[in-house]
């Protein structure tokens, strides 16, 4: 990464944070294969977790901030039923993905397979992945 890194302070103290918190494998905070969506793609897992989040909103969505203990008792319970409802209807029914995201997923997969073969550098790995997820800069 160091050769990438233009040579401005912010820069290198950027390139630093990111390597010790995800790349040095030795010293790092999280773990390559707790941020590293490979595995996720080959299982056909979600590669982000808008599921989670969308499940943190609707629980938020039913009670208020601070309901009082015997409330979120039973809104446990109204959803441990609602969930386990979701889950069997979910076996006999399976959820259907976007078709954009079973085209990325198959294109990224794809460009796994390149780099595992050889064709692909783990640079142009990543330059060609974010093309195909189209990842976007964020302005301010």
């Amino acid at each position: 990464m160091d050769e990438y890194t233009p040579n401005h302070r912010s820069s290198i103290k950027f390139n630093d944070y990111m390597v010790s918190t995800y790349v040095d494998g030795t010293s790092c905070r999280f773990s390559i294969g707790l941020w590293n969506v490979n595995s996720t793609l080959i299982n056909n897992i979600p590669r982000t977790n808008n599921h989670v989040e969308g499940y943190n909103s609707r629980l938020g969505s039913l009670s208020p901030v601070h309901p009082h203990i015997y409330r979120f008792r039973e809104l446990l319970h109204d959803e441990h039923l609602f969930q386990h409802h979701h889950a069997e209807q979910s076996i006999a029914y399976p959820p259907r993905r976007y078709k954009l995201s079973e085209d990325i997923n198959a294109q990224l997969i794809a460009l796994l397979n390149e780099h595992s073969n050889g064709e692909l550098t783990a640079l142009e790995l990543a330059l060609e992945c974010d093309k195909t997820v189209k990842t976007k800069l964020v302005k301010k």
